[in-house]
Formats: structure tokens, sequence, C-alpha cells
């Protein structure tokens, strides 16, 4: 009997839901979003925005840019068609996607990574369509992948020989300078601590100056 009253409840509660209009199921249930990091947009089958959270809206409000109604009008121009080609690949395929691009926001580029996920929702009792959009902000990430690249690029070509250990002593980077004036090959330096130049391959003078280094942190 408790079981069947249960099955009644819920069958209420479905029957309760799928009565609410598109405006006030969807609309009531995306700021759960609002706590998130990133920006989340709700979209429909053309990509127009239907719904999004708190965090795109300060975005907006931030760079002081009107909220637009298609997604793609966020889309730096010369990425649009590539987005819009993942956006139709996750409605055809009804599969997640995800690319790569520019937001162009008030004239600020972000560099963004989005997640397309396609979503129904049983709406009045009529099954929608919808697309739940992630776009997550790498601008600085992608700031310092560049920055790192750089490094690396200057200390592989360095006529200067660089190591670069752990803070136990291991060395974790030896760049191709360093290798030659070693003796060593790199797959003898690698993980290997400092100690082995000790061995007389090379004259003590020569790493004098590397031991104090590393002794001091």
């Amino acid at each position: 009997m408790g079981s069947k009253t249960k099955s009644n409840n819920i069958s209420s509660g479905k029957r309760a839901a799928n009565s609410v209009s598109a405006s006030e199921n969807l609309f009531f249930t995306f700021d759960l979003f609002d706590h998130l990091p990133d920006m989340i947009f709700l979209l429909n089958e053309s990509g127009e925005i239907i719904n999004l959270n708190k965090r795109a809206e300060d975005i907006f409000n931030k760079s002081r840019s009107n909220r637009p109604s298609h997604f793609l009008d966020l889309v730096d121009l010369c990425n649009r068609e590539n987005v819009n080609s993942i956006f139709f690949k996750c409605i055809s395929t009804r599969k997640s996607t995800k690319i790569e691009t520019q937001f162009l926001i008030a004239q600020k580029e972000l560099i963004v990574q989005i997640s397309f996920s396609p979503h129904k929702f049983n709406i009045g009792g009529k099954e929608q369509e919808f697309v739940l959009t992630i776009a997550k902000d790498i601008t600085s990430e992608k700031a310092k992948e560049i920055e790192l690249q750089r490094f690396f690029n200057i200390v592989e070509s360095s006529l200067n020989p660089i190591q670069i250990t752990d803070l136990s002593g291991k060395m974790i980077y030896v760049n191709p300078a360093f290798i030659k004036s070693s003796g060593y090959n790199k797959e003898e330096l690698i993980g290997k601590n400092p100690r082995i130049f000790g061995s007389g391959k090379m004259p003590r003078k020569f790493w004098d100056k590397m031991w104090q280094t590393i002794s001091g942190g």
C-alpha cells in the first residue's frame, strides 16, 4: 500500500513538472549553475541563447557589453565557422563535443574551451532539444604555456650548459649544451644526482659552481 502511494506521488510530481511552461521550468532551475566558475549557457538547436549563468552575466556587465542573442555572436569572427560546425555535430550525433576558440567581448579577447552537451527536456508534455554549453576561460593558462614554451626554446638553443634539478637534487632537465659539456648522454643524466660528476669524467673545478648552486637550494 505504501509503495503504491509513493508511486502515485511520483507520478503526480512528474505531471506537475510537465505542466510548467518552458520559460518557468528552465529559468527556475538554471540558477543552480550560478555559483560555478565557468560561463554556462543553455542554447536551442539554432544556437540562440535561452539562458546563461551569473558568471557569464558578470563578464558582460564588467565589459559593459550587451548580452548577445546568439551564441556565435560571442565567438571571434574568424573562428565562427569551426565553432558552428562543432555545435551542429553535437546535435546530429547527440554526443558531447569540444573546441578551443576565442571569444571577443567588448574588443577583449578571451581564450576559451567550449563543451557542447545535448539534452532533452520534457516540457508541457513535449520533448524539446537543448544544448548545455560550458565555456571555460583558459586565457591565463594559455599565457603561461606560451611563456614556458619561450623559456624552453631559449634554454634549448642556449650555448650555456643548463640543468634543472628537483628539490632532492635529481636532474629533471638538461639542455643540449649541458649534455655536450658533461660528457654524458641524456639518458645517463635524467633522474640521477649530480654526484655522478665526481666520477672523474670531467674536472672537479668545472662543477664547483654547480654544486654551490644546488646546495643553496
